[in-house]
């Protein structure tokens, strides 16, 4: 097959092609469609771009390696993201050798499904410049979080199954990292008066 032809090709049939007919230079395909997403959520989850190559590279890696046990070849896209978060928390967890904790304080039902809370409203109105400067300050598990929030638009349960904790504590998580970004930005915006 032309390699030009490949392009045109779903995820679900370039994966067919590789598993079925082992077509070897499909992974290209792959590759070339994942490869650049996969390293900028790398690097914005560990803030070092050496570190974000490698642990792209592992999270490739680690796709093709397993793409025979994918069910749905159609979901490759959600699956590498998948991949790349549990392969960063892994490593942010051993770089930190923190452990990601549960819901410390406050109840669940104090977290609301609100999206016009004044967190929501503030990070709208920032602008992209201040928002990257002040989304480097957060500690990475916030990062984490509110990419999966907010940057690839996750369901709570998805998340809470990546970080391998409850929906409330992953709503609570998602909350207080909302809240320690605004009170990063009103220090900001206090600071420029």
């Amino acid at each position: 097959m032309n390699p030009a032809d490949f392009q045109k090709l779903s995820d679900n049939d370039v994966i067919t092609l590789i598993i079925e007919k082992g077509e070897k230079q499909a992974l290209g395909i792959l590759y070339d469609r994942y490869a650049a997403a996969i390293f900028r959520k790398c690097l914005a989850m560990c803030g070092n771009a050496e570190q974000a190559k490698d642990l792209a590279h592992d999270v490739i890696l680690k796709s093709f390696m397993s793409l025979s046990s994918l069910k749905n070849r159609d979901a490759y896209k959600f699956w590498v993201n998948r991949i790349a978060y549990n392969i960063c928390i892994d490593y942010l967890n051993l770089k930190k050798k923190m452990k990601i904790d549960f819901l410390e304080e406050g109840s669940p039902e104090n977290v609301t499904e609100d999206n016009s809370t004044r967190e929501e409203k503030v990070l709208k109105e920032m602008q992209l410049e201040q928002l990257e400067i002040l989304f480097q300050e957060l500690s990475e598990q916030d990062r984490v979080i509110l990419l999966m929030q907010y940057q690839d638009a996750m369901r709570i349960e998805d998340i809470a199954e990546i970080l391998q904790i409850g929906k409330s504590a992953a709503k609570m998580r998602i909350k207080r990292a909302k809240e320690r970004l605004v009170k990063l930005y009103d220090e900001l915006a206090t600071n420029q008066l």
